[in-house]
């Protein structure tokens, strides 16, 4: 019985340590202050844009807007069937800060059977942010408020009833992986030099930054079946920006946590145990630890036969492009809402 909380616990916590992987920003390190030179290096490796770089600089007190837990508007409506957790990859250098979230899921756990859904939405998705005169991107609302906004925010945008969440930064996601071995993956020839661009820019940084001492950035020497990454390699193939599309990068996200499934599977319970704690050190949280013990032991037998999923905006319900200077996604929020309904609830939508 140990052995298989300790290993729920672990798949849990690695699926919301995974949802961090694509965020394309700002290594692990130090929360001090980084001069402009290095601000613009990151940049310009990582290939952000105007609008992405800005997101680098701290954010004026005045602009921000603060929710209370009580104000997240619920959408009392749907069925009690399912509980909701709104789970957050955030870019700021410490678990503390608010930065964009480059990854936004919402987990959905039946309350009976265990059963996971998955339902990730595009980062670029342009919509109302509660107390803001002017629509931004959703992966901002954090930025603004943390994450009761973010809660608030996809309430709103989708009629949902989140009011639990979870948000993870990259600081210590390369040490979790090399702490179960590393992974093995399918790489193509193009990844491997995508994955190697990103870890030279990472040694030079290091040379600067005492915060990498004792990282390995070596290169990765081997691509095809079943490829060997370490955690820093993984970090690095799960934050591909350049050689395809967004919806592949959403895709490798998925491959690192199906990886990382699979190695938590067959460690012993001692080994699970501590790779729980180094998990839950990461990951910045209003759900209990014991909550989470529960949600595992539930997800057990939904785990190994797989895990539904779904994108928002869907394909046919919005337009992208230049729109007011700034690359957004402009959708139809009613139409996607009754989607996400529909795929969470099916038939128990409503009570």
């Amino acid at each position: 019985m140990n052995k298989m909380i300790a290993r729920m616990i672990c798949l849990m916590l690695a699926l919301i340590m995974t949802l961090c992987a694509a965020m394309p920003v700002l290594a692990e390190g130090d929360t001090g202050s980084e001069t402009a030179t290095d601000a613009d290096s990151l940049a310009d490796a990582l290939g952000l844009t105007d609008e992405e770089r800005e997101l680098l600089t701290e954010l004026d007190p005045s602009e921000k807007v603060h929710i209370e837990d009580g104000d997240l508007s619920i959408s009392a409506e749907l069925g009690q069937g399912w509980r909701n957790v709104l789970l957050l990859g955030n870019d700021a250098r410490s678990l503390e800060g608010n930065g964009r979230t480059d990854t936004i899921i919402i987990a959905s756990i039946n309350q009976q059977t265990g059963q996971i859904k998955l339902t990730s939405i595009l980062r670029d998705t342009e919509v109302n942010i509660p107390g803001k005169k002017n629509k931004y991107k959703i992966n901002t609302a954090f930025r603004f408020g943390g994450p009761n906004l973010a809660m608030k925010t996809v309430n709103e945008c989708f009629g949902m009833n989140i009011s639990e969440y979870a948000v993870v930064n990259l600081a210590g996601f390369a040490d979790i992986i090399d702490a179960i071995g590393g992974i093995e993956m399918d790489v193509t020839y193009d990844e491997m030099k995508h994955v190697n661009n990103i870890l030279g820019y990472y040694r030079e940084d290091a040379k600067q930054n005492g915060a990498y001492k004792g990282k390995d950035f070596s290169d990765l020497e081997t691509y095809g079946e079943n490829t060997h990454l370490t955690g820093q390699q993984a970090l690095a193939y799960s934050r591909i920006r350049k050689l395809d599309t967004e919806y592949r990068r959403t895709e490798r996200q998925r491959e690192v946590l199906t990886a990382i499934g699979n190695k938590l599977s067959k460690q012993s319970t001692f080994d699970l145990f501590g790779t729980a704690l180094h998990l839950w050190g990461s990951i910045r949280t209003n759900i209990s630890f014991f909550d989470v013990v529960g949600l595992g032991m539930k997800a057990a037998d939904a785990l190994s036969g797989g895990i539904e999923q779904l994108r928002i905006p869907a394909d046919g319900t919005f337009k992208s492009g230049m729109f007011d200077g700034k690359w957004v996604i402009r959708a139809d929020l009613d139409e996607n809402t009754e989607l996400l309904h529909n795929f969470i609830y099916g038939d128990e939508d409503a009570e």
